[in-house]
């Protein structure tokens, strides 16, 4: 299965040096959203983080060139997003807030890139998992850890009682880790992520 995984890497990886619209859009799905995650966790703004994320897709499909790996190409758009994440703190300005997130970028970004990468693939699966989930779980564990709502707010938001948020809550959790298995949803800690 190992070595299926490295062909499909490989093959898609050679059909984005050769321009193939179909690479891009696997590559656009499987990494946009942890891209997203990185550049949000350098600025704090979700808008410009999604942005930047899609300029480095973008500007990546229009220079010329190639990548020898899928984990080269990865390596590649985080530090591109990085780069352009700080470029735009820079730009805005506000000298006390740029030094103090300056220093928090350092520090998020001093770890190896291995471990950016590690956590963007433990994202990615989550991110699938999460969307597997039934629709009405999906929404309550949105609400309740991406959004930071209260089970209250959820339950009147959604017009439910606040026993049937928990229940759906509870079963969104437990159908997450057996999708992602025990140890992933441990080290996913939805503190870290969403925090």
């Amino acid at each position: 299965m190992q070595n299926n995984n490295l062909l499909d890497d490989a093959f898609l990886i050679q059909g984005f040096n050769h321009r193939e619209e179909r690479s891009l859009a696997a590559l656009f799905r499987s990494l946009y959203p942890p891209l997203c995650l990185y550049a949000y966790r350098i600025l704090g703004d979700h808008a410009t983080a999604e942005a930047i994320a899609s300029t480095a897709f973008i500007k990546i499909w229009q220079r010329p060139g190639s990548f020898e790996s899928l984990q080269g190409f990865r390596a590649y758009m985080f530090r591109a997003v990085r780069n352009a994440a700080v470029d735009h703190l820079r730009q805005q300005g506000r000298r006390e807030r740029q030094e103090a997130t300056l220093v928090l970028v350092t520090e998020a970004t001093s770890r190896p890139v291995d471990e950016a990468l590690v956590q963007a693939e433990i994202f990615r699966h989550l991110h699938t998992a999460l969307d597997s989930l039934p629709v009405q779980c999906r929404k309550v564990i949105d609400m309740v850890y991406v959004g930071g709502m209260t089970m209250e707010k959820v339950a009147a938001k959604l017009g439910l009682s606040s026993g049937t948020v928990r229940t759906q809550k509870a079963r969104g959790l437990a159908l997450l880790r057996k999708k992602m298995g025990l140890a992933k949803i441990c080290i996913f800690s939805l503190q870290y992520f969403f925090s």
